[in-house]
């Protein structure tokens, strides 16, 4: 416990020092924002707890946006109200939308802070307190959201994105793209 602590408190230095580039560990080809990439990370979101029933989200053969996120992050806090905007949009389409918590308190953090923030009536919350999330997957600014298809990462948005603005029709036009491709 001691160990994760310690990573925990040298992942925040490091992002809140700016020294690691968002980019500097993937090879991505870039389109505006959201990097893209074939063939990504396996993503298994089975071994997050949900905040709602205490399950992990089974495993989606589809097309799943999750976005990491935490309490104490300014920028995923100011970013909520037009993300569960953008959430609702996704949910129209069948898309689900996963917000991954990040928080070291999981369910003692995030239960409040949603009684107190209304912006997650389209998503799916599920806590990762011990940030697998950021070991898994190389995730080390936060919010970073990522597009999910068939179990793989094939698109990433690193930082706070105008969800309805910009970032929003990118990832909807990347979407029409990947509309029934194999990405394996």
């Amino acid at each position: 416990m001691r160990r994760l602590s310690l990573r925990m408190a040298v992942f925040c230095v490091v992002v809140l020092a700016g020294w690691i580039s968002p980019t500097a560990a993937y090879n991505f080809t870039s389109i505006t924002s959201w990097s893209v990439k074939r063939a990504g990370t396996s993503v298994d979101m089975s071994k997050f707890q949900s905040v709602d029933d205490g399950a992990g989200l089974a495993a989606n053969t589809g097309t799943v946006l999750v976005h990491v996120w935490a309490t104490w992050c300014g920028p995923c806090v100011a970013e909520l109200p037009a993300f569960n905007n953008f959430a609702e949009r996704m949910e129209k389409r069948g898309i689900p939308v996963v917000a991954l918590s990040v928080d070291h308190g999981g369910l003692n953090d995030v239960k409040p802070f949603m009684a107190k923030h209304p912006s997650f009536a389209h998503t799916h919350v599920l806590l990762d307190p011990t940030y697998l999330s950021g070991e898994q997957w190389g995730i080390r600014i936060l919010p970073t959201t990522l597009l999910i298809k068939e179990g793989r990462e094939v698109a990433r948005l690193i930082g706070k994105g105008d969800w309805d603005g910009d970032e929003g029709e990118e990832l909807t036009a990347l979407l029409s793209q990947l509309k029934g491709q194999d990405l394996k």
